[in-house]
């Protein structure tokens, strides 16, 4: 006789399925399948599906959005944490001003069926093409968010434009930018208008990049009585004087600081060959400039609370002035940090040319510099795509066994072109 039971789910506790669907948070597909399939995936499928919300300013998806947010059947809306706005100039020009107008007035109506929201992501927006009036109406809505705002890829006319943005929000708790740039550096008019203190004192930033005149941002927080807080920090600098801004920076948030990012200045230099892209390292005639640069660079001893140190662009060849002096300095950044028993991550970026030995340049790095951390939980190494990870797995292995566990090597393509 054919057992005739209905299949039944496994029965797993709850938090180990959230865990096990939580390595899904970014395919939406198979998220989508695992609410589908089980009844018990449905909950924790959701909440990554429809924890970011885009939204377009449109007056018709806007009032299709709100539609079925009222719906008696709307489901979506308890998982809403991030409204992210994407590309918001481009409306005005596909849409024109007055359905751009009609839009924003439907805004409150859909935060209001939002409550859960606490996270706005402005992203990919030159807001120099945006009328000043349209700006301040549309962020006059978000100004009672008491979440993140996210200023990835944004554009502003001048620097004054993203402080008034930031110090609408009067109930912030952070403020994370990544590649923001503005137009013109300020005049001395918006340098006394930039001495008001933040009206969101508690708010910590976190700074992802160092771009073009991010100079005045750094006035801007130092100048906080006390200053603003500092969670994460980008340091990359190619000349004296903007190792100088940093370095001010650095000391001023050094208490504050959790997660570190050093990227040291690199030459390289993108070319094709048969088809394939090669990068080559340019040395010679650059060592003096990078010895005054790395001099001092990225100082972590009054870094009480790090937790996580990422190194970028470390270069690693024998017998050069450049790789001496950086693993002299990686070193020290490494021995200089105060409490090491509070850093749980160290991420390295190592570019190696693959047509030296590169084993040997492995062998000759100090990783003995690890062994000071007791509470490490990852070690990341990027390494380039002609390196086998095999090789490197096994000198890690020969000097740092009992760290072998937490290790884990990735391939990574260089991003254009470093001069």
């Amino acid at each position: 006789m054919t057992d005739s039971k209905p299949p039944t789910e496994p029965h797993l506790p709850p938090e180990i399925l959230d865990h096990i669907v939580d390595y899904l948070h970014s395919d939406g597909a198979s998220l989508l399948s695992c609410g589908l399939c089980s009844r018990n995936l449905l909950r924790v499928s959701r909440y990554h599906l429809f924890r970011d919300m885009i939204m377009k300013l449109s007056a018709t998806d806007l009032f299709s959005l709100l539609g079925l947010l009222r719906s008696p059947v709307n489901r979506i809306a308890p998982f809403v944490q991030r409204i992210v706005l994407f590309n918001v100039p481009a409306f005005l020009r596909t849409h024109g001003r007055s359905d751009v107008v009609r839009a924003i007035r439907i805004i409150p109506h859909i935060l209001a069926l939002l409550p859960h929201a606490s996270s706005l992501k402005l992203c990919h927006s030159d807001l120099t093409r945006l009328p000043e009036d349209l700006f301040l109406q549309l962020f006059h809505h978000f100004r009672n968010f008491q979440g993140t705002l996210h200023l990835e890829a944004v554009h502003f006319h001048r620097f004054v434009d993203l402080a008034n943005l930031v110090t609408g929000f009067k109930l912030l708790r952070h403020v994370s930018v990544n590649c923001v740039l503005w137009a013109h550096p300020s005049p001395a008019t918006d340098r006394l208008l930039l001495k008001q203190s933040l009206q969101a004192v508690s708010a910590s930033w976190q700074i992802h990049d160092a771009g073009i005149r991010y100079q005045d941002l750094f006035d801007w927080l130092k100048s906080q009585c006390p200053p603003a807080p500092v969670d994460s920090m980008y340091y990359h600098a190619e000349t004296t004087k903007a190792r100088s801004d940093l370095n001010d920076l650095l000391s001023c948030c050094a208490s504050t600081l959790r997660h570190l990012t050093v990227s040291f200045p690199l030459c390289l230099k993108k070319t094709r060959f048969a088809g394939k892209t090669i990068y080559l390292f340019h040395i010679q005639g650059h060592n003096a400039r990078l010895i005054e640069v790395i001099d001092d660079y990225g100082d972590t001893s009054d870094c009480v609370n790090l937790r996580s140190l990422c190194m970028k662009q470390v270069l690693l060849v024998p017998g050069t002035t450049v790789s001496r002096l950086l693993q002299c300095r990686i070193s020290s950044i490494l021995a200089n940090i105060p409490y090491p028993h509070l850093l749980e991550c160290i991420a390295l970026e190592l570019h190696i040319p693959t047509t030296g030995p590169f084993e040997k340049s492995l062998q000759e790095f100090d990783w003995n510099a690890f062994t000071h951390f007791r509470n490490l939980r990852r070690i990341t190494l990027l390494v380039d795509p002609g390196i086998s990870a095999d090789v490197v797995l096994s000198i890690f292995n020969a000097k740092l066994r009992p760290l072998a566990s937490m290790l884990t090597i990735s391939h990574f393509e260089m991003p254009g072109e470093f001069e």
